[in-house]
């Protein structure tokens, strides 16, 4: 059982219109947040099912808060089929995932604490401050002659993903989110990124 997450809960905010085509704030609502073994605990923040977005009706809203379908909130799968995800994670203090692969776009962002993210290549990014990762289409990517990415692929994220630094007292939370199925039609072009590191503590 994980133990007890002492991070402030998120606070989601889900605009809509009145009768009178007003914006409003729709009623605000715990995140149902899960256990997941040896990392700490996962809600799921808002989902779609796919882009564009249909907003006729609230319906989006009404998949996500009563639905049982891909989108609901109860569900705890990272990916949505052809769909958008926002995930937010808490880690717990020494709590690491597997390595493991999902064929989708994804973008991390920690907003408490650090975290080591380690590849199965041995590439390890150290201490992450604040992280943003943005990828673009393409049409192929060459590398000495080998094709590392055709028109019809997508880059499979294989990582594993989030091991803190045992020497921070803090949990560390990121939300993952933006996760687009490989049926989107989008490749990746070009990773820009965006990161200032802090050095560990001695």
């Amino acid at each position: 059982m994980s133990p007890e997450i002492k991070l402030p809960r998120c606070g989601r905010f889900i605009t809509t219109h009145n009768a009178n085509g007003s914006s409003v704030h729709r009623e605000q609502k715990l995140l149902p947040y899960f256990n997941v073994a040896r990392v700490g605990q996962m809600a799921r923040s808002y989902s779609v099912q796919g882009v564009p977005v249909v907003l006729e009706g609230d319906a989006d809203v009404t998949a996500f808060e009563d639905g049982d379908g891909d989108c609901s909130q109860n569900r705890q799968e990272i990916v949505v089929p052809k769909g958008v995800n926002l995930n937010v994670l808490d880690l717990q203090p020494g709590g690491v995932t597997d390595f493991h692969q999902t064929v989708s776009i994804d973008f991390s962002v920690c907003t408490i604490g650090s975290i080591d993210h380690e590849l199965d290549s041995g590439n390890v990014v150290l201490s992450w401050a604040s992280l943003a990762l943005f990828f673009y289409d393409m049409r192929r990517v060459l590398r000495s002659g080998l094709i590392l990415m055709n028109s019809n692929e997508l880059s499979e994220t294989c990582s594993k993903v989030l091991k803190t630094d045992s020497r921070c007292d803090m949990t560390t939370r990121i939300q993952i989110f933006g996760t687009l199925s490989s049926s989107s039609n989008l490749v990746l072009d070009v990773l820009a990124l965006i990161m200032s590191t802090r050095k560990k503590k001695k």
